[in-house]
């Protein structure tokens, strides 16, 4: 079968399902364990307290929503446009926020102005490209406020022709 009809068929087991979601669970549990050692090694360093760690998924996963399976590509789907972003700055960092969840949306183009804002980089010339596009979420991270404007995400099938985009969604709060 083509690796369409293998996304996308849908004619898999409960068997299979049930595996692929196991072994979709140890995938985030082996990741979840190299990020701690990451952060014991640098805690054994000495140096967790001048480091910030950026954890982020460029894709969710699709385990079954929507009828949907094994892909992350044709739908602007929340299991496959939401993805993880953890954010740890370090302990003696000036203003650090109470750790916690927030709910504000942001782009993974916002990561780019949100760290020359936390390090005090200028956003000179030649990183202007990158940060304009993005937004720095130092307030959301501060003040987990939720007024942040829109987040576009869009899906470019690069296989089947050069940088033809699918898909493309525009999130404001609850609106999609």
């Amino acid at each position: 079968r083509t690796k369409q009809e293998i996304y996308f068929e849908g004619d898999y087991s409960d068997a299979e399902l049930e595996a692929t979601r196991r072994l979709y669970a140890a995938e985030v549990r082996f990741v979840d364990e190299q990020v701690g050692r990451l952060l014991d090694e640098l805690t054994a360093m000495g140096r967790d307290g001048d480091t910030i760690v950026v954890v982020v998924s460029d894709h969710g996963e699709s385990l079954g929503e929507h009828d949907y399976w094994f892909e992350h590509g044709r739908h602007v789907y929340e299991a496959t446009c939401r993805v993880p972003l953890v954010v740890r700055l370090p302990d003696d960092f000036e203003d650090r926020p109470t750790p916690g969840v927030r709910h504000g949306d942001v782009s993974l183009v916002d990561l780019v102005p949100t760290l020359q804002e936390l390090l005090s980089w200028p956003s000179e010339p030649m990183h202007a490209p990158l940060s304009a596009r993005g937004r720095s979420f130092v307030p959301l991270l501060l003040t987990d406020s939720e007024a942040r404007g829109p987040v576009f995400s869009e899906k470019v099938d690069r296989e089947e022709l050069q940088r033809a985009v699918q898909a493309k969604a525009v999130r404001l709060g609850d609106w999609k």
